[in-house]
């Protein structure tokens, strides 16, 4: 049995997650910061501990399902392994930006997990039935 993992649709998804997380926060701050460089600062910290998390589950979540769309196996692993990317680079930037550990980035990450696994399991899988028979593929040219 031939596993069947997207790295490729896995990591790309990891960056558009966490790039939408992050214009998610960014489109809150726009529409209803306080329009002060001190005021939105703030502002954005204290909403992206709401944010990060609940858009990431959501974005994971979606995620999951495009990368197991059309996959009959390996939907759930699929899943497992863009949560787990998603993740990693999340705690990557948080590195990056020397934030201060929070109980909320453990939580955020484990549901960027459970949302990429279950957006997985509920994608659409590809059967047998779905996919065109041989004989049907046979163009009018090949003879009888």
């Amino acid at each position: 049995m031939v596993s069947r993992l997207r790295w490729a649709r896995a990591l790309s998804g990891a960056v558009a997650i966490e790039a939408l997380a992050i214009l998610a926060l960014a489109a809150l701050v726009v529409f209803f910061g306080p329009h002060t460089p001190d005021g939105d600062t703030v502002f954005a910290q204290n909403w992206g501990l709401w944010v990060g998390p609940i858009a990431g589950a959501v974005f994971s979540f979606l995620g999951g399902r495009w990368i197991a769309r059309g996959l009959a196996r390996d939907r759930i692993a699929n899943g497992l392994i863009l949560g787990i990317a998603t993740s990693v680079l999340d705690a990557a930037l948080l590195v990056l930006a020397a934030a201060p550990f929070q109980l909320v980035f453990v939580v955020s990450g484990g549901l960027k997990l459970a949302g990429a696994a279950l957006g997985a399991a509920t994608a659409r899988a590809q059967t047998a039935r779905d996919q065109p028979r041989e004989d049907q593929n046979q163009t009018a040219q090949s003879p009888p």
